[in-house]
């Protein structure tokens, strides 16, 4: 339900990519994308929001050829960075990452890839990581650490 995706109507919202809830603008990180003709709010599609519903999409048993699992998978590579939300950069990478292990043909990489190409995340001096960006805690590096590591 926090896809935007039509297959019979699509409009330029329906992007395939996701949010992360239903008529919540407060809460959804990719903040609002416009209202429709019909004047109904749309909330904007971001990169975390959109790898973690193609990983519920495939655990819950959705075929690799489904059309919302293709949807999600063209957004994604419509998207590389993960700069649309700048605070949760490192979810992204894990978000990505776990997408990936789930369906490594849809969404292929480079050997030896950590994130995919264009996104610098690099550790620091200590091997930490940290997001100097803190609304969700990624200016932690005992978060930003692990969430580096899972990805």
């Amino acid at each position: 339900s926090c896809q935007n995706y039509r297959a019979k109507d699509p409009t330029s919202f329906d992007d395939g990519g996701f949010y992360q809830m239903n008529e919540d603008r407060w809460r959804n990180k990719g903040g609002v994308a416009g209202k429709e003709e019909a004047g109904r709010e749309r909330l904007r599609s971001y990169h975390a929001a959109t790898a973690d519903g193609l990983a519920g999409l495939l655990l819950t048993g959705a075929p690799p050829k489904d059309p919302r699992v293709l949807a999600a998978v063209r957004w994604l590579e419509r998207h590389p960075g993960f700069d649309d939300v700048p605070h949760l950069q490192l979810y992204c990478a894990f978000a990505r990452g776990r997408a990936r292990r789930l369906a490594p043909t849809l969404l292929p990489g480079r050997a030896g890839e950590t994130w995919p190409a264009g996104v610098v995340l690099k550790p620091r001096s200590d091997g930490s990581f940290l997001n100097p960006a803190g609304e969700l805690r990624e200016n932690d590096p005992l978060v930003a650490t692990a969430l580096a590591l899972m990805a």
